[in-house]
């Protein structure tokens, strides 16, 4: 590590975790928040206790997605998750023409309820989880860990197939989303993050580790900054739509083409955090 890296470390990290605990308000922007539709107010008040619910989307919405899937071709990897294979670009265009964006644009009023600020669709991804190899270890986003994009990272996941405990389910622990009972435990590392140990988990009640097993068509929200994993799959494969709201603060806001960039400040100083923990001995996010 060169020496300006080490100086300015302990600098960059201060300031993000200023910014991840007081600056970020002044980056939220004020919206006019419309009524929510029916049945998202009980969404929404889940969201805000278990930083998680559950739902199921109608199957004529399904069947659309499905054939719209089948019409994609399969694009190379191109991150370092080798389980895993991708439908979309690596910045992809928020399209209204593809049934799965415009299907997210329905929880465009929620999640600007639960962020209490505009959200920015700022994350897309459709992809194929293949099985590993038995006895694998548990590589990158197979292990619990928080995105540190922002302080609270509203996601949005549709199963696009059936998902059994052999498919590589999203999983999730009840209670860790900001502000939540669980929220201290295994705190955020901002404003990268980082993998954590596979005996997460132990540290919790049973019954706040949620396995997201479900049909073709089973909605999951939930805020990424707590607690997660998913995508070891076994036996099956689990093909999966991936979208995410952030908010003004978030510095690394714009996983989409044209989408929102962070402000010109933000953007330098987490680039050069970034730098500095390029070589770091865990894995970042």
């Amino acid at each position: 590590m060169k020496l300006k890296h080490r100086i300015a470390r302990p600098f960059l990290q201060g300031y993000f975790n200023l910014h991840y605990r007081w600056f970020y308000k002044f980056y939220r922007e004020g919206v006019a928040q419309k009524p929510l539709e029916a049945g998202q107010q009980a969404a929404l008040e889940a969201l805000r206790r278990d930083g998680i619910v559950m739902s199921q989307i109608p199957s004529s919405d399904l069947a659309e997605m499905q054939a719209h899937m089948r019409g994609l071709e399969l694009n190379a990897p191109h991150t370092t998750k080798p389980f895993l294979q991708y439908m979309y670009d690596t910045l992809p265009v928020y399209n209204l023409d593809d049934p799965i964006h415009a299907y997210m644009q329905r929880w465009q009023t929620l999640a600007d309820h639960y962020l209490e600020t505009k959200g920015h669709i700022s994350y897309l991804m459709l992809n194929r989880t293949n099985p590993v190899r038995k006895g694998s270890p548990w590589v990158a986003s197979q292990r619990w860990h928080r995105d540190a994009d922002d302080r609270q990272v509203l996601r949005l996941f549709i199963y696009l197939n059936d998902v059994d405990e052999t498919s590589g389910p999203f999983m999730y622990i009840r209670g860790s989303q900001c502000g939540g009972r669980n929220w201290k435990k295994f705190p955020q590392h901002p404003p990268l993050g980082k993998y954590l140990a596979n005996d997460v988990a132990q540290h919790f009640n049973k019954n706040d580790v949620v396995v997201c097993a479900g049909k073709a068509g089973t909605l999951i929200l939930a805020d990424a900054a707590g607690l997660h994993r998913g995508g070891y799959a076994t036996e099956k494969e689990r093909i999966m739509f991936q979208g995410g709201w952030l908010t003004a603060a978030s510095p690394t806001i714009g996983r989409i083409k044209g989408g929102r960039r962070p402000g010109r400040v933000l953007a330098k100083i987490y680039r050069a955090y970034k730098k500095c923990y390029q070589n770091e001995k865990y894995e970042m996010l």
